[in-house]
């Protein structure tokens, strides 16, 4: 349980949305997931790849930085600040965000269990 792990899970993760690769999410993604937008619209795990696969969201690029990722016993934690290009409902969105994340342990894996983005205003 390492933070080099959480790391590779995430930079696994970003590569799956932004090829849309719904089926690598699907592995990747823990069951209860819930994805909280930062519109503030909450997808779980069914309604979020869903939305990737009908490129509702289109992810096309992000550029993460102020990245902190702390691992306490079955969680991997991570913070931090998170431009995004998105196709989203028809329209490109530039979101500039903080965000977390957070992984569990089950088993010999990491899943991803939660995002939440906050908007930072202009």
């Amino acid at each position: 349980m390492s933070i080099s792990e959480i790391e590779a899970k995430e930079a696994e993760r970003w590569a799956a949305m932004f090829a849309s690769d719904v089926g690598r999410l699907d592995q990747l993604f823990h069951d209860q997931m819930m994805y909280t937008h930062s519109n503030a619209i909450v997808e779980d795990k069914a309604s979020y790849l869903q939305s990737i696969e009908s490129k509702r969201f289109d992810y096309q690029a992000a550029e993460l930085t102020d990245t902190k990722i702390a691992v306490v016993g079955g969680t991997g934690l991570v913070t931090g600040r998170a431009q995004i290009d998105v196709a989203a409902g028809g329209r490109q969105v530039a979101l500039n965000a903080r965000y977390t994340a957070v992984w569990t342990r089950v088993d010999d894996d990491w899943k991803f269990l939660a995002w939440e983005s906050t908007s930072i205003p202009t």
